[in-house]
């Protein structure tokens, strides 16, 4: 949706890669297999044909005991730690493509993408309020475009005209420019071909001036494109590429930058507990039934009017409202700027899912003292059938990890794990990976001793 607020703010054995080169030898092999000896580079070279030998039934049962006892420890001692995610690439696709995002001073999170052959990086937002994937073009000469960087179609052997023509207008502004397809690339070398977007010539208005970003990525449902094709996110499902058809958001607290986007699977590392699923009730927006707003010292003071929805936006800064309720609001928290004695916000969903702010959480400009804090919470009037509507914005998403679920169409909250967890988290898996790695070695060196091989070997020495 993108709302006014949003764009302004907006083995053991050494491995033979370490030993020397072939020596450069003019020794040959004589009658019988004998090797003549090189010392042209300081080392010999023997090649020794070994007999095989059939094992006898105690060495086979030796063996087994060995193999038992090695595989017993390993699960005693979590040899696999399901606990650690793969990220890469699979037999069945790719698992997670995470994104990092950067943090700007709390009112804009950006993480780039790769547009064209090859691939040329510009930064956008992932915007969950829109479903339209946008870049400035290099054949724009409007101010706002030129203060970012913009996409050369010229440079890309992979772009492809399209017919039309494109206008967008918002709330502090418009775009302008035309469709044309191109290859899209997120993170580690995932690739959309061919994938349809527009390519801004024009952009009217200051705001754009004061963005930080040169296009904005859609993650809405296909009905709120307003360009025409297929939107990313959805090409992105349709090529297999993830194992699931979801995303996810971790917003970090400015001036932390730790921010992400993950597509697939949630990253365990950036949340705690379980998520609490609430079904998405309109296939536009993500917006999903909300019951209830109160403010913890005002309990019956419900600022949900009629029947409420709310809206997860991720382009959005803040949190936004109906006018009436957000005036009432306001005038429920008053003026402090005393943390300490603030009320809390509480977020009734459908599906028995309650949620809440700490002041610490919808009270921003605290660095400045008393005298520049303030809620961040702004009027937002949407018009029946849409409206009325709460939009939860960053500053709703800084406190809980929220999971986009496409393939069952609903959105799941857990707390964000701090970053203090978070290190602890990884310090403690290095170590655990480590300890695995000696096990694994000693387990090996004792099944080697205890076992007897058949097999022709090279072997180096000094």
């Amino acid at each position: 949706m993108a709302p006014a607020y949003a764009l302004a703010l907006l083995l053991l054995a050494p491995p033979l890669s370490t030993l020397p080169p072939p020596p450069r030898s003019t020794s040959h092999y004589v009658k019988g297999g004998s090797p003549l000896v090189s010392t042209e580079e300081g080392y010999v070279s023997r090649k020794l044909k070994l007999k095989r030998m059939e094992n006898t039934r105690e060495e086979i049962t030796r063996m087994s005991r060995v193999l038992a006892e090695t595989h017993r420890t390993l699960r005693e001692r979590g040899g696999l730690h399901s606990d650690v995610k793969v990220k890469n690439m699979s037999k069945k696709g790719l698992h997670q493509v995470a994104i990092a995002l950067d943090n700007l001073r709390n009112s804009q999170y950006v993480g780039s993408i790769g547009v064209g052959t090859p691939p040329q990086w510009v930064k956008v937002i992932f915007d969950t309020g829109s479903a339209n994937l946008w870049i400035a073009s290099s054949r724009c000469f409007s101010p706002g475009c030129r203060m970012h960087k913009q996409y050369d179609s010229l440079s890309s052997s992979s772009y492809r005209p399209m017919p039309g023509r494109i206008q967008v207008k918002f709330g502090t502004g418009k775009i302008r420019g035309l469709m044309a397809r191109d290859t899209i690339r997120l993170g580690n070398g995932v690739e959309i071909k061919n994938q349809a977007f527009g390519l801004i010539t024009s952009e009217d208005g200051d705001v754009f001036e004061s963005i930080a970003f040169s296009g904005i990525f859609g993650l809405a449902y296909p009905k709120m494109a307003s360009m025409g094709g297929t939107p990313a996110f959805d090409a992105l499902i349709t090529s297999g590429s993830l194992d699931v058809g979801s995303f996810s958001f971790y917003y970090s607290d400015f001036p932390h930058q730790d921010s992400a986007v993950f597509f697939g699977p949630p990253d365990p590392d950036y949340y705690v507990g379980s998520f609490a699923y609430v079904p998405v009730v309109e296939h536009r927006y993500w917006a999903i039934g909300l019951e209830s707003v109160t403010v913890s010292t005002h309990p019956d003071s419900n600022l949900c009017y009629g029947t409420c929805k709310a809206v997860l936006d991720t382009g959005t800064s803040l949190i936004c409202g109906p006018s009436g309720a957000v005036r009432k609001l306001l005038r429920l928290l008053g003026s402090s700027c005393n943390i300490g004695s603030l009320p809390k916000l509480k977020f009734k969903f459908s599906a028995g899912v309650t949620l809440d702010l700490d002041p610490k959480d919808y009270i921003i400009g605290l660095e400045k003292e008393s005298s520049g804090c303030k809620a961040g919470v702004m009027p937002l009037d949407v018009p029946p059938p849409r409206g009325p509507l709460w939009v939860l914005g960053d500053v709703f998403l800084r406190k809980y990890y929220t999971l986009f679920d496409r393939d069952k169409n609903r959105v799941g909250f857990a707390k964000c794990r701090s970053r203090q967890s978070r290190m602890q988290l990884q310090n403690s898996r290095k170590r655990r990976l480590e300890q695995d790695r000696r096990l694994k070695a000693t387990a090996r060196k004792n099944f080697i001793n205890n076992t007897r091989g058949s097999q022709d070997l090279d072997l180096y020495a000094p």
